[in-house]
């Protein structure tokens, strides 16, 4: 069976923006197709060691969707960074604020080229 995509749009602001990322996971049905049983990689998108809107995840967006996933029940969330030969990741994460927001949440991010990940 075959399931078509599903998009969702809101119309966000500052003041709302994290509780709209919650709003667009639920119109998607995220739940449906993920299970709060299952491990969870959260891959961060750093474009450069600054942020680039629109090519790095927004802290905002990464704080949205692991305040969602929380709320709904997961617990076994994995942030994670992989390096590139023009990008330090670990750099990336500070400059990029993803870093402030996974110590919110009490999460530390795995960075995928630094030994022993495989």
């Amino acid at each position: 069976m075959t399931q078509k995509s599903r998009v969702a749009v809101l119309f966000t602001s500052p003041q709302t923006v994290l509780s709209d990322y919650a709003k667009l996971l639920h119109l998607i049905g995220y739940q449906q197709y993920l299970p709060p049983s299952v491990p969870v990689l959260l891959k961060i998108n750093i474009s450069w060691q600054h942020y680039y809107p629109a090519c790095s995840t927004a802290p905002w967006q990464l704080d949205g969707v692991i305040q969602t996933l929380k709320q709904d029940g997961y617990k076994d969330l994995i942030p994670a960074h992989n390096g590139t030969v023009v990008v330090d990741a670990h750099l990336g994460s500070v400059n990029n604020r993803h870093s402030h927001v996974l110590a919110k949440h009490g999460r530390s991010p795995v960075h995928l080229e630094d030994p022993p990940v495989r």
